[in-house]
Formats: structure tokens, C-alpha cells, sequence
């Protein structure tokens, strides 16, 4: 944490306006969820399978050997693409026939077949003073304990439901893998459960420079979850100090 504190004022003070005139480590709280959901494989439907539903849709059919006369295609090929519709649920067969499901309707009017369910999990990272979910790595353990951000209770009221659903399917969709298979996409299907884990902390450095041409003070926050700068904590710190700067480092 050193070095890196040194690094950092390097390129702060490349600038020789600029002077640091405090510098401050402290622990960023962040609470880990579990996320448990749900993907599907979608996949733009091929000519034999539109030719297959819309079929079903518009006469009945008692056997493969009836689709494969009308359709003119080999038994085998038609065998394997019913029954992989069978068991996704976009034909039933009842009376002898082969039926178009609800289902199958609105996939044909899509023309997207939706297949293969599979129940996931995924750990992800909240942090209330952002209101919102980070993306990073949390670092190894300091040996050296450092105080909690100061402003956090600000935030500490947080409720895990409060989290935006939409925020978290965006999050999973990026972090599940993607199809090796071209025109085939996995997708959120639906989210399931959220679940808070134990908390975690992110160390961050803080900077109080002042600028002597602009005769300013201002703060900088590097967040290591983050590896950057962090503009919305900046701005908590400068909203709720800064004023009080100039009178302190006069003195």
C-alpha cells in the first residue's frame, strides 16, 4: 500500500501547481450477495424447425412419417427436431396429433427457439455509498487495520431489496460465459434469489491537494477495487469538507 500511495503522488504532483497537503488509507465497506438464477440458450430458428411449427399450426399430423411425406425430408432429421421440440415444450402430442403450444406460437413469431434452462450462481459486489454494484477485485487482507470510510453511515441504511433487479441482470449477463457456437446466445431468464454474505472492505487512499494556480483544494480517491480514481467518492469528500480546507491548511 506504500508504493502505491508513492506512485500516486508522483503522477499527482507532476504538475508543480500542485501540492499534496494530506493524504489518508481507509477502509471502503462492501457487501458481497449471492446471486442464484437462471440462463437460457437462444438460437435463431433454422428453416426445417419454422417449417416443423408452422405445420403443426396449420394441420394435423399424426406421425413423423405423415411430416416427412408433406415436407419431403428424410424421417431422421424430423424425428430428432420434434422430439428436441417435445421436450422444450413447443409441441404437445395429444390424440394421436402433434400440437402447437402457446409456447411454440410465440417462439415461432420470434423465430427465436429458447432451450437448455440451467439454474447458476454468482457472488457480486454492492456498495452503498455508490448506490450501485462495483466490478473489480478485492485485494488481499491489510495487515495493518484501517478505519472505515467516515460518511458511511451516511449510507449504512441500505436494504438488499432496494437493489435494482435490472442493475443485477445487466451485471450476470456480463459475467456469464458466451456461446462458442455462432448465432447461439445464453441470456437471464430470471433471478431467483438475493442473499447478503459477509461484508467486505476496499482500501482506498485519500488525497487533499491544492492547486496554487487555480487557488483550490480539492480531494482525490483511489480506489483499489475500483484500480482508479473514484469521482463519486471524491465528491461526497469535497461536497462535505472541502470549504473547511483552506482555513486548516493555512494554519
Amino acid at each position: 500500500m506504500d508504493e502505491l500511495k508513492k506512485r500516486l503522488t508522483r503522477e499527482l504532483t507532476q504538475n508543480i501547481q500542485v501540492k499534496v497537503k494530506h493524504t489518508d488509507i481507509w477502509n471502503l465497506p462492501i457487501h458481497s450477495i449471492k446471486v442464484e438464477f437462471e440462463t437460457v440458450r437462444q438460437t435463431k430458428m433454422d428453416v426445417l424447425m419454422k417449417m416443423l411449427l408452422i405445420a403443426f399450426r396449420e394441420a394435423d399430423f399424426h406421425d413423423v412419417g405423415e411430416l416427412s411425406d408433406v415436407l419431403l425430408v428424410e424421417p431422421i432429421f424430423i424425428e430428432n427436431l420434434v422430439q428436441k421440440m417435445l421436450h422444450a415444450g413447443l409441441v404437445e402430442q395429444t390424440d394421436d396429433r402433434f400440437k402447437l403450444t402457446e409456447k411454440g406460437i410465440n417462439q415461432l413469431d420470434t423465430e427465436i427457439f429458447v432451450d437448455q434452462f440451467e439454474g447458476m450462481s454468482e457472488n457480486l459486489l454492492y456498495s452503498p455509498c455508490h448506490k450501485k454494484l462495483l466490478v473489480g477485485s478485492l485485494g488481499e487482507k491489510e495487515d495493518q487495520p484501517f478505519n472505515d470510510y467516515r460518511f458511511y453511515d451516511d449510507f449504512s441504511n441500505w436494504e438488499i431489496d432496494t437493489i435494482d433487479r435490472r442493475e443485477i441482470r445487466e451485471h450476470l449477463q456480463n459475467v456469464i460465459p458466451e456461446s462458442e457456437t455462432p448465432n447461439v446466445q445464453t441470456v437471464i431468464s430470471e433471478i431467483h434469489s438475493i442473499a447478503p454474505l459477509a461484508a467486505e472492505v476496499a482500501p482506498c487512499i485519500e488525497f487533499h491537494l491544492y492547486q496554487q494556480e487555480e487557488d483550490l483544494f480539492y480531494a482525490r480517491v483511489w480506489n483499489t477495487l475500483l484500480n482508479e480514481w473514484d469521482e463519486i467518492l471524491e465528491t461526497q469528500i469535497n461536497e462535505r469538507e472541502r470549504q473547511n480546507w483552506r482555513e486548516i491548511y493555512s494554519r
